[in-house]
C-alpha cells in the first residue's frame, strides 16, 4: 500500500530575529493544519568564538557553555509561551557550529519532514557573491525547505505556482507538495517552461505537465496551466505567481553551477533571494520510497495537449 508523504514534524530555525519569528508564525498555522509539531532550532555559530591562541581555547568552550545555557531557558520560556497561545506542540533545541550543516544535520538525525526559515531578501552584486544560511540550507536538506521572507504574512496557501523545466522529476517533487494542496484546498497554477520556441523541448515540458496533470485530475485537485518560452525563468516564474495572486511558489531547487550563473546566479537563488511569496524548494537529492502508477497515456489526447500548447506559446 502506498503510503502518502505527510508533515508531522517541522524544524523552524531561528536566530531569534522578526524575519525568523515571522517565519515560525507561518510554521504555526500548517502545523495547525497538518497535525504536526514543531520544534524550534537556533545554531550558535562557532566563528564567533575562535580563539587566537591554543590557551584560550578552554575560555572559548566555556564562554560557548555560558551563552548555550542562557539561549535556551530563553528558548525554553518562548516555546512554552508560543505553544500555549497557539495549541501546538513547540519544543526547543540548540547546538554549535555552522548554521546551515547544523540545521541539514538535524533535520536528517531526527527525521524532521519540513524545515521552514526566514530570508532577508539580497540585492544587487552581493546576491551572488556571498552565500547565506539560507541557500546552503535549500542546496543541502534532505526535506523540503520552505523560506518565507521578510515582512510576509501568508499563512494560507490557497493558489500555489510550480514551474515545470525540462529534466526536472515533477511527478516524484508533487508527491511533497500534496500535504500543502490537500490541507489548503488549493489551487495550482502549472508553469511550462521553455528557453525556445523548439518542438523538440515542447514535447518534453509537455509530456511532463500531461502526467502531472492526470495525477492531479486522479486526486481532485484544481488546476490550470500556461507554457512560456523565457531567458529568465527566474523572473517570468515571479511575474506569473504574482499574476496568478499566488500565495506559495513550489520549486526543485537545483544548485548548478554553471559558468553563467556565477554572474546571473541559479534559478534557485533568485527565485529565494527575491520573491517575495513563500518558496518551497525540493532537492533532487531527495527520494520518495514509491514510484507512481501513471497508468496508460492517451497519445490522441497527449497530441491534441501538444498542438494546443503550441497556440498558447508566450514570451
Amino acid at each position: 500500500m502506498i503510503k502518502d508523504f505527510e508533515i508531522k514534524k517541522i524544524l523552524v530555525a531561528t536566530d531569534f530575529s522578526e524575519v525568523a519569528n515571522n517565519a515560525l508564525n507561518t510554521a504555526i498555522a500548517i502545523a495547525k493544519r497538518q497535525g504536526a509539531s514543531i520544534e524550534l532550532f537556533h545554531v550558535i555559530e562557532v566563528r564567533h568564538f575562535l580563539c587566537a591562541y591554543p590557551g584560550e581555547f578552554m575560555l572559548c568552550k566555556n564562554m560557548t557553555h555560558e551563552i548555550k545555557k542562557g539561549i535556551e531557558e530563553s528558548m525554553g520560556k518562548f516555546a512554552k509561551s508560543k505553544g500555549a497561545d497557539s495549541g501546538v506542540e513547540i519544543t526547543y533545541s540548540v547546538a554549535s557550529g555552522n548554521v546551515s550543516i547544523e540545521v541539514c544535520r538535524k533535520a536528517l538525525d531526527y527525521n524532521f519532514d519540513l524545515i521552514v526559515i526566514g530570508t532577508h531578501g539580497i540585492s544587487g552584486a552581493k546576491e551572488f557573491f556571498i552565500g547565506s544560511n539560507a541557500f546552503s540550507i535549500i542546496k543541502e536538506a534532505l526535506c523540503p525547505v520552505l523560506s518565507i521572507p521578510a515582512n510576509c504574512s501568508i499563512t494560507d496557501f490557497n493558489k500555489v505556482a510550480f514551474p515545470v523545466r525540462v529534466h526536472l522529476k515533477i511527478l516524484e517533487k508533487y508527491y511533497f507538495i500534496k500535504p500543502f494542496l490537500e490541507k489548503s484546498h488549493s489551487q495550482l497554477l502549472i508553469l511550462g517552461l521553455l528557453h525556445k520556441d523548439s518542438k523538440k523541448e515542447l514535447i518534453a515540458v509537455g509530456d511532463l505537465v500531461y502526467k502531472l496533470k492526470d495525477e492531479l485530475h486522479k486526486d481532485g485537485f484544481k488546476y490550470e496551466s500556461e507554457n512560456y518560452i523565457s531567458q529568465n525563468f527566474a523572473e517570468t516564474v515571479m511575474q506569473c505567481a504574482t499574476g496568478f495572486n499566488a500565495d506559495l511558489v513550489v520549486i526543485t531547487s537545483n544548485p548548478e553551477k554553471q559558468f553563467k550563473e556565477f554572474f546571473t546566479g541559479t534559478f534557485t537563488q533568485q527565485i529565494v533571494n527575491r520573491c517575495k511569496l513563500p518558496v518551497l524548494s525540493i532537492n533532487p537529492q531527495i527520494k520518495r520510497e514509491v514510484a507512481f502508477d501513471t497508468g496508460s497515456i492517451n497519445f490522441a489526447s497527449l497530441g491534441e495537449y501538444y498542438i494546443s500548447s503550441l497556440n498558447k506559446l508566450s514570451y
